[in-house]
């Protein structure tokens, strides 16, 4: 009987020992403060949302016109750049080649343009007025023959058959004079002004094909789109460009003042308005805030892009992109920098 009433009083005794055991011997974690306090929205009634700081106006890709390798790049990061400032240059060396070919082309079609407009010669003149008196001479010895052959037919001393050949000989020294007299016109009048023609379109297409050589190589040189400051720089001389998409060569920006996009929750959506006070914190330092100034709402809901690794975050929705202006001041603010954005919100109707 006495065993009856031991047995379970040990094993309580036991259990009790084990729980006591247990608890003096896990560790007991304090719960940690966080390394940085949250950020608190100054309106009582407010939106929360996250911006990403870009440039005034946008962040400008610039792009290179065409593949190739890269020459040489004229700007660094954080440079203040002009409009039309060289910002990098193409491998130009095969376009500089065709455009010699097309300069030799552009000389010899000037050369000929020039040869028919000083067309005729003085040489040729000459020659020419040489060519005509030796037809006209040539005209008048036959003419000659044929006169004493007519007096000698009549006194019988030569035959009809002469005779009619020396007419045909005087027939055809004055179609020799005739054709001399034409060409020496010709020669005097110039250049045919269809060949002329012919000889000014060829100059102009010559032309034409160096002013394209000389446009694609000025195009190998890009240049600063507009007065702005080189946010980043993706090449070195000696890379290739236009294999790489989504990577543009330079990137190009205005951070005086800067933009602040921020996109709206879709259920959050009902509860914005334009013109409410919004400020915004940075990262790590809440106590620096920044006065938004209303830019534009993009009227177009999109899927959700930016996320900012909160564990509660929704992937799956959509949101509504609004743009912010404001000044950093002496503030490090950075282009991609993320900040935490706080809307006035009106306060909402009471439960029923």
């Amino acid at each position: 009987m006495i065993l009856k009433y031991v047995i379970p009083a040990a094993a309580l005794a036991m259990l009790a020992f084990a729980v006591s055991f247990v608890v003096r011997t896990y560790p007991v974690q304090s719960v940690a403060d966080p390394p940085l306090p949250p950020p608190q929205s100054p309106f009582a009634n407010a939106l929360a949302a996250a911006g990403v700081v870009e440039a005034c106006g946008g962040n400008i890709a610039v792009a290179a016109p065409a593949p190739g390798v890269i020459a040489e790049v004229f700007v660094r990061a954080s440079q203040s750049v002009a409009a039309g400032a060289p910002l990098f240059r193409l491998d130009d060396r095969p376009l500089r080649a065709e455009r010699q070919v097309r300069d030799a082309r552009l000389a010899a079609a000037r050369a000929q343009l020039a040869r028919l407009e000083q067309l005729p010669r003085s040489d040729d003149v000459v020659v020419s007025a040489a060519r005509v008196g030796e037809a006209r001479a040539n005209l008048a010895a036959q003419q000659g023959q044929l006169e004493r052959g007519q007096e000698l037919l009549k006194s019988h001393l030569v035959s009809p058959q002469e005779v009619e050949r020396l007419k045909q000989s005087v027939a055809a020294a004055q179609e020799q004079l005739t054709r001399a007299l034409a060409e020496d016109r010709q020669l005097r009048s110039g250049a045919w002004e269809a060949d002329r023609a012919v000889a000014r379109a060829a100059v102009g297409e010559a032309q034409a094909l160096v002013d394209q050589a000389n446009t694609e190589l000025d195009r190998l040189t890009v240049r600063a789109p507009v007065a702005a400051t080189v946010l980043q720089v993706n090449v070195r001389g000696g890379e290739g460009v236009g294999d790489r998409p989504g990577q543009a060569p330079v990137v190009l920006g205005t951070i005086r003042p800067l933009h602040l996009r921020v996109e709206i929750d879709e259920e959050l959506i009902p509860g914005f308005r334009a013109g409410a006070p919004a400020r915004a914190l940075c990262r790590g330092q809440p106590q620096t805030t920044f006065s938004l100034r209303l830019v534009r709402v993009e009227p177009l809901v999109v899927p959700k892009l930016a996320l900012t690794g909160d564990g509660g975050e929704r992937t799956d929705t959509r949101v509504l992109p609004v743009v912010y202006e404001f000044d950093p001041g002496d503030a490090a603010v950075h282009v991609g920098q993320r900040l935490d954005v706080f809307i006035a919100a009106e306060p909402g109707p009471e439960p029923p």
